[in-house]
């Protein structure tokens, strides 16, 4: 019995279907970097009078995991170390009845 299948078109478009995997992989990662870096501003506008402070005092890539999510009891230490070092660094009180920071992300919180 012969192999009829054509094992180079069958190569051919594994590798397309590889290129495409990948490419959606890069999208993906692409947008959790955007929202993290987001969610990271939202959280720093409650304690860092300008948030991009943070980035200018503390080296942000070590805050994530291999998986790429933020490792937030890393970045609450981090924000420790800071406003102790430099306390002139943090965000004003508020009487604001609008919520800022943490009690906006509250808004969108699963409870997971």
């Amino acid at each position: 019995m012969t192999d009829t299948r054509n094992h180079a078109k069958i190569a051919a478009g594994l590798r397309r279907r590889a290129q495409t995997a990948e490419a959606e992989l890069t999208r993906v990662r692409s947008a959790v970097d955007e929202q993290n870096r987001m969610l990271l501003g939202i959280v720093l506008r409650d304690v860092l009078a300008d948030p991009a402070d943070f980035a200018r005092f503390v080296n942000v890539d070590r805050l994530y995991g291999d998986d790429g999510a933020l490792i937030w009891a890393d970045v609450w230490v981090q924000l420790e170390q800071l406003l102790a070092a430099r306390p002139y660094l943090a965000a004003p009180p508020s009487d604001s009845p609008r919520p800022r920071g943490r009690g906006a992300l509250s808004w969108f919180s699963t409870g997971a």
